[in-house]
């Protein structure tokens, strides 16, 4: 959602300050959550983090007052009178959480914890993976998995892929759907045993 720059000591644009930048982003994030409200009244958002949507550095784990801004943001803040649940219990460990509409299930996950950029804060990457296997292990569920960077090797450090695509496999019948984004192209990926059988798909965005 948020943009690539930030401010550096040698910048005179575009910002003055780390606290204007700082101050942009908070707005910025919430600036874009009410244009979805408005062009989607009443209707659940699901986002996930990507890289560059942190008070802190591009790929550096957020701090715990944008995390609280970002829930009230994209409402999702747990209620109990409303059709749409959300478990963000994990927020504030690792920015992933778990929200339920009906019988359609969501698991966002922060995949920048899992990102080989030299940046990349990894805190609770291993937990992360923990929990999507324990959400997973639920009978009969229909699960869409939704993240910004997609597994591979090209993006992730090269022991969580095998990971992932494990989860994946052992809980296939649960797994509908997997998106991603991040690559700036469409692409499908698909996660296989071999060439005629294929346990389930990434649709980037």
């Amino acid at each position: 959602f948020l943009f690539h720059s930030y401010y550096n000591n040698n910048d005179t644009i575009p910002f003055k300050s780390p606290q204007q930048e700082k101050l942009l982003r908070f707005k910025t994030m919430a600036f874009l959550a009410g244009l979805f409200q408005q062009k989607f009244p009443g209707t659940p958002v699901i986002p996930a983090f990507g890289n560059n949507d942190t008070d802190n550095g591009d790929y550096v784990f957020p701090t715990d007052v944008f995390l609280s801004a970002y829930l009230k943001d994209w409402n999702l803040l747990p209620s109990p009178t409303s059709k749409f649940k959300v478990d963000t219990s994990t927020i504030h460990k690792g920015g992933y959480y778990k929200a339920q509409l009906g019988n359609q299930v969501f698991l966002s996950l922060n995949t920048t914890l899992l990102s080989n950029n030299k940046s990349a804060t990894h805190k609770g990457d291993t937990a992360m993976l923990n929990w999507l296997d324990k959400q997973l292990t639920v009978p009969n569920q229909n699960v869409w998995i939704i993240s910004h960077v997609p597994p591979g090797n090209d993006f992730w450090l090269p022991q969580y892929t095998p990971r992932l695509t494990s989860i994946i496999k052992a809980h296939s019948s649960n797994v509908k759907m997997y998106l991603a984004a991040h690559t700036h192209f469409n692409d499908l990926r698909v996660i296989y045993k071999d060439s005629t059988t294929q346990y389930s798909f990434i649709r980037m965005i």
